[in-house]
């Protein structure tokens, strides 16, 4: 990087000056680049400082300007935020970390409801990278960044459903000083209501439940030595107790395992008492009669009935693929009281 001195200020020579679509004029002043901690970026020139002492430059190679028209240049082609940052931080030879991208779009965010506009996304990257001054020998160039390109859109996306998880999270059970309470929360109260079905006023009760037993455990182990005596812990377990009591969970009694004719019968007598059983066959006409009268009842009730009774010999039953009468006929016929006299078999005496 070249640096010159012209009216007591030293310029230094931006990469973007030959760079058609930035249009830099190339020597800016250095106050217009953002300072390196980079080896990597060092001027052979030693320049004097405010402290007098004559030191060697750490600069980025773009100025300010180039890195913001190199990012909008990038959004406006249809690249998403992150993937233009990705670009601009590969020319500056400037690593790529997620959390501080993560950071700085959640600033970026923060200001837009309130409504001020960050332009200089580069730039607030940067800073916030500045910032962390521990990591400064680790981030020494591109090479360490910490996720590759490809994956930048499912990070995001993933990122995006971390984000709404933990904000529903926040609304189920209030704000976790540790996010692992969460997962702890979460399944207490699945095996809670494991084979249950709560209103929503219970599954209240139930958080609550499993809020108090958290705030218990939290006691007992900031004084593990008086579990039985702590007076907080003993009123967490009252509150527990209550609870319990109020949802009707305090009788610890063995729940016998079901043995599966059990299981099948129970199933068998909901899906009846859900539906009507001609619901769960394929032929419904077939079976029609389990919601009238008509073929069946006339051919096992009707004519067997009458056969006994009236000595009548209705003895023919024609197949349903040869039946070509309605159920209202059949019932017709039995509201009259007729015989069908195709049915009727006549036998002769010798």
């Amino acid at each position: 990087m070249a640096v010159k001195k012209i009216e007591n200020k030293e310029l230094l020579m931006c990469r973007g000056a030959n760079v058609e679509e930035l249009r830099c004029t190339g020597m800016k002043s250095i106050d217009e680049f953002s300072n390196s901690w980079s080896y990597l970026n060092v001027i052979d020139k030693k320049i004097k400082g405010k402290d007098g002492k004559f030191e060697n430059v750490k600069k980025l190679p773009y100025c300010k300007n180039c890195n913001t028209a190199t990012y909008q240049r990038y959004r406006d082609e249809k690249f998403t935020a992150e993937e233009a940052l990705y670009y601009v931080c590969s020319m500056n030879n400037t690593p790529f970390i997620a959390e501080k991208v993560q950071q700085t779009f959640d600033f970026v965010t923060s200001e837009a409801k309130r409504g001020a506009k960050v332009t200089n996304i580069f730039g607030t990257y940067y800073n916030i990278l500045a910032r962390e001054t521990s990591k400064h020998h680790l981030w020494q160039d591109f090479s360490c960044t910490d996720i590759d390109y490809k994956d930048i859109a499912s990070h995001i996306e993933k990122r995006d459903i971390q984000k709404k998880d933990y904000e529903q999270l926040e609304l189920d059970w209030g704000k976790q000083s540790d996010i692992e309470n969460y997962s702890l929360l979460d399944y207490w109260l699945e095996e809670l209501l494991e084979g249950r079905t709560v209103t929503k006023a219970e599954e209240l009760l139930y958080r609550d439940l499993c809020l108090a037993r958290l705030s218990k455990r939290k006691l007992e182990q900031y004084n593990p030595d008086t579990k039985g005596e702590n007076e907080d812990v003993t009123k967490v377990q009252t509150q527990i107790n209550n609870l319990m009591k109020l949802l009707k969970i305090d009788n610890f009694q063995e729940k016998k395992q079901e043995s599966l004719v059990e299981r099948m019968l129970e199933s068998r007598i909901a899906m009846v008492e859900k539906e009507k059983p001609a619901f769960h066959y394929n032929d419904l006409k077939k079976n029609e009669d389990f919601l009238g009268r008509g073929k069946y009842f006339y051919d096992h009730i009707y004519r067997p009935f009458k056969n006994v009774l009236k000595g009548s010999k209705l003895y023919n039953i024609i197949p349903d693929e040869e039946d070509d009468k309605t159920t209202e006929e059949y019932e017709q016929e039995m509201v009259d009281g007729k015989d069908m006299e195709s049915e009727e078999i006549i036998v002769e005496e010798d």
